[in-house]
């Protein structure tokens, strides 16, 4: 055997070569395979230009041939070459394990087909076929993927025919693993989006491709389009939601933000909390200023909306206010249009409470209650303004002379037209318009309508008057020193003169009238002339101008102070300046009236007006009106309300309140208590008993207690305070005898009377030489109940009187025979083995009836004469009385009862 060295084409010249013959004659596979050898052969040793001839003669290889094997003339039969064989299974191992073998050429003994391996997957030369295979089906997938996402499989329904399957895909950034129907595809971070293609092949050629398979590669996050806004509702007000808009979304969730940020979800006012619109039901006000966003999250990523949607729940405004009683007259046809109240939005009821808004049209009727509610943010109030209409009947009009005349010289005015008739007011119409002023010039041959006001109600019908006047007019009046304000830049539409077709001019005579927009100019006369019958007067009306400077805000306290129970209005605000007026805002705006009432945590603004001209920049004060006004350093408040069913309206009345302990707030001694009224005046009170950290029993002197009752307030929580505690101060009669002086100004007394340790002591001598007492200096009648805590003596030959004198009533205890009530000489009941050292009380009636107790026990009633009485306290013979607290207080029956309610904090 001979080898030959020869030029030869390219791998790739061949290929195509080979390749083309094997589609065109399938015939010729023994050729086929002589070529396939030839260039695994030249791929195994690198190429090189020696050709290698394998034969039994020893001719040199063809020129164009790598390797010629000519198997003429071999023995004992004709050969051919063997190339690898091995299985589907064998061959995918060979190419599991980089580097791939690259234009590697076997015979696949499962598929019974020549393949060899190119651009990265195994292909098909030759094999028993009949035709190309069917066309490709449907692909399924993801047709949405991300960048970066790896392994995501492809299918297509298997195609007859097909020995293998070509992938194809016209995005960038994929490979795709596998040639059979069903392949993997790997996408990189920077893959873009295309359309994903297959088709089926065997020997015979290549079969139908499918349709395009679009795939998404999304790398865009959702896009949010609309924001969701601020809502705003009333507290437990129904139903509000938040909304978000976006593209490109799959799930929602909505997030509250607090503190921080926290998801929401389905549950207690929520709903919605994964959609695109969250729904919150009967929202309370602690959830005022809450924010919300939501996070809208798609294929790939997610986005938030901007967390500036705020719900504010507006708290329920109060009623309106205004006057309580409305008078109306029927010949105005008055309406619920006409009703006033002070407040926002105004709705006018039937009922204090419930019911439908009436409309405007209603007509009003004469003595009816109508009720009005306000609504603020929103929300309306849940108490109602009561107001009584009142409608009177519309008088007839004036009488009088129709055709009245008058002279020019005179210069008249509407003050010399006569109509009798009552508060006659005078017009250009016979109906409508404003009534004219009384200085009002008359103009020749004009109409005047006079009208008559009886309860303020104006005549529906008018007197016509014809008002002739001859010659020509006099000159215009009025103020010939006009003053203006420099900051509203006046013209000279703003001069004034009282005549007719009032014109203006430069000079007292001659030239043009001047333009009503022409500026002012400080200092400037200008001149007037009137126009009656179109004639324009001869003489004018000097008027100088003078524009004064406006002046600065005015200046004061920047926070004032109100008590809630005075019902401090605009009035009341203070601020240093000139001509003070308030205003709601810090510019525009109407003057607020003084009656408007002040409301907590409100802006007002005042301006000062001098030489007629009011400040532009206002002076901003806060008003801060509360219950606790007067008691700043009380943190805590509670209401007590008093209710009086005693038929009479009870002044500077004793009340008794149990005062329980709140421990970590209230002093153990109680001594920071105080107790103020409605109008934050603080009142007074004695604390009788109490036991520390538990409970006290106080008596406050409540300035007015109303048959419909009333509420004062008791503070707490101030612990630098000391007591205030008084029974001077709270009683109609008080004495602890604390001092050890027996007070002349409280009583008189006879010898024996002492005091000591807290204790008055009235001791008796042996025998019945006489009796030793002490008598109050103050009397009193009925309605009042004594009160005295001490002992009786209980010797045997002894008898001692303790309660009020003077035809007294009072408890007594004679000899050994008991205790007993008694009124003058009359022993009301048999004696009564009591402790002597007790608590003594003797309830005397408005009626003249009295009660008498012992240790809080009633052990006696009976009828008492009117006459004013004195507290004493006597001592006869052998034994002490004592009385280690005495007081005197108000008493009616019933008394009345206090309720304690909530505590509340103080700003």
């Amino acid at each position: 055997m001979k080898t030959k060295i020869n030029h030869i084409d390219s791998f790739e010249e061949h290929y195509k070569k080979i390749y083309q013959k094997i589609a065109k004659r399938l015939s010729f596979k023994l050729i086929v395979l002589f070529c396939t050898f030839y260039f695994t052969f030249f791929f195994a040793f690198n190429s090189f230009s020696q050709g290698v001839s394998i034969n039994t003669t020893g001719n040199e290889s063809d020129a164009k041939a790598m390797l010629d094997i000519d198997v003429a003339g071999m023995s004992p039969t004709k050969a051919g070459l063997l190339i690898p064989r091995m299985t589907t299974t064998e061959r995918n191992a060979i190419t599991a394990t980089p580097p791939n073998p690259e234009s590697l050429l076997i015979y696949n003994t499962t598929t019974q087909c020549f393949e060899f391996y190119a651009n990265g997957f195994w292909q098909t030369i030759t094999c028993g076929c009949a035709s190309a295979p069917s066309a490709a089906g449907t692909i399924s997938g993801s047709a949405t993927v991300c960048p970066g996402q790896i392994a995501v499989l492809f299918s297509v329904p298997a195609i007859a025919g097909a020995t293998s399957y070509i992938w194809s895909y016209s995005g960038l950034g994929a490979i795709i693993v596998g040639s059979t129907n069903s392949v993997i595809v790997y996408f990189s971070g920077a893959a873009t989006s295309g359309n994903l293609t297959v088709t089926g092949t065997n020997a015979c050629g290549n079969g139908t491709v499918s349709s395009d398979y679009p795939i998404s590669v999304n790398s865009t996050a959702p896009n949010i389009t609309a924001q969701p806004s601020s809502v705003a509702t009333c507290p437990d007000g129904g139903t509000v939601s938040f909304t978000i808009t976006a593209s490109g979304g799959l799930t929602y969730q909505w997030q509250e933000y607090t503190n921080s940020w926290n998801n929401v979800s389905n549950a207690g006012v929520y709903s919605g909390a994964n959609s695109a619109i969250l729904i919150i039901s009967s929202t309370p006000l602690s959830m005022d200023t809450y924010k919300y966003r939501c996070v809208v999250s798609g294929t790939c990523t997610n986005t938030t909306s901007d967390g500036l949607a705020t719900l504010t729940v507006n708290p329920t405004p109060p009623a309106p206010t205004g006057t309580s009683s409305q008078s109306f007259c029927s010949g105005a046809s008055p309406t619920v249009a006409n009703l006033s109240a002070t407040g926002t939005t105004i709705k006018w009821y039937a009922a204090s409470s419930g019911g439908s808004a009436l409309t405007t049209s209603v007509a009003l009727i004469n003595g009816t209650h109508y009720f009005a509610s306000q609504t603020v943010s929103g929300c309306e109030s849940a108490n109602r303004f009561d107001v009584t209409a009142t409608v009177n009947t519309t008088p007839l009009a004036p009488t009088g002379t129709a055709s009245q005349s008058f002279c020019s010289g005179a210069s008249p005015t509407v003050a010399n037209l006569t109509a009798t008739g009552t508060a006659i007011q005078w017009y250009t119409a016979s109906s409508g318009g404003s009534a004219l002023g009384t200085s009002e010039a008359l103009v020749n041959g004009t109409h005047y309508y006079a009208t008559s006001t009886v309860n303020n109600c104006e005549s529906a019908t008018r007197f016509d008057v014809t008002a002739t006047i001859n010659a020509n007019p006099s000159a215009p009046t009025g103020t010939s020193a006009q003053s203006f304000c420099s900051g509203t830049s006046p013209t000279v539409a703003n001069l004034t003169a009282i005549g007719t077709a009032i014109q203006w001019y430069a000079a007292s005579s001659g030239g043009s009238a001047i333009a009503t927009s022409l500026v002012l100019v400080n200092g400037t006369h200008y001149f007037a002339t009137q126009t009656v019958n179109n004639c324009e007067s001869t003489s004018r009306f000097d008027v100088t101008a003078t524009l004064n400077s406006t002046p600065s805000a005015p200046t004061g306290t920047a926070v004032q102070s109100f008590c809630s129970g005075t019902s401090p209005t605009v009035a009341n605000l203070s601020a240093t300046g000139t001509s003070i007026q308030w205003y709601a805002a810090s510019s525009g705006g109407s003057a607020l009236a003084t009656s408007v009432t002040l409301v907590n945590g409100t802006h007002y603004f005042a301006t000062q007006t001098v030489n007629s001209c009011e400040s532009t920049s206002r002076f901003d004060v806060t008003a801060s009106v509360s219950i606790c006004y007067l008691l700043t350093s009380w943190p805590y408040i509670k209401p007590i309300t008093i209710s009086n069913t005693s038929g009479s309206a009870l002044t500077n009345y004793q009340v008794k309140h149990t005062i329980t302990f709140v421990a970590g707030k209230m002093k153990a001694d109680f001594s920071d208590l105080r107790f103020t009224d409605g109008s934050c005046t603080q009142l007074n009170y004695y604390i009788e008993t109490y036991t520390a950290s538990t409970s006290a029993t106080v008596w406050v002197k409540v300035p007015s207690v109303p048959t419909s009752g009333t509420t004062i307030y008791m503070h707490y929580g101030n612990s630098s305070a000391t007591s205030l505690s008084n029974g001077t101060n709270t009683f109609e009669f008080f004495d602890d005898f604390e001092d050890g002086v027996v007070s002349t100004s409280l009583w008189t007394k006879t010898s024996n009377v002492t005091e000591s340790g807290g204790i008055l002591y009235v001791t008796g001598t042996s025998g019945w030489t006489g009796a030793y007492n002490i008598t109050s200096v103050a009397s009193f009648g009925p309605g009042v109940a004594f009160y005295s805590k001490g002992n009786m003596a209980t010797e045997t030959f002894t008898y001692t009187n303790y309660g009020f004198g003077d035809n007294p009533m009072f408890w007594r205890r004679w000899e050994n025979t008991g205790i007993y009530p008694r009124i003058g000489a009359t022993i009301v009941t048999s004696g009564y083995n009591a402790p002597i050292n007790a608590e003594w009380k003797i309830e005397w009636k408005p009626n003249g009836s009295a009660n008498f107790y012992i240790n809080g026990n009633l052990f006696a009633i009976s009828e008492v004469s009117s006459a004013t009485k004195q507290i004493i306290m006597q001592q006869a013979s052998s034994g002490q009385t004592t009385s280690e607290l005495c007081y005197v207080r108000k008493f009616v029956t019933p008394e009345p009862t206090a309720s304690i309610g909530s505590e509340t904090s103080c700003p």
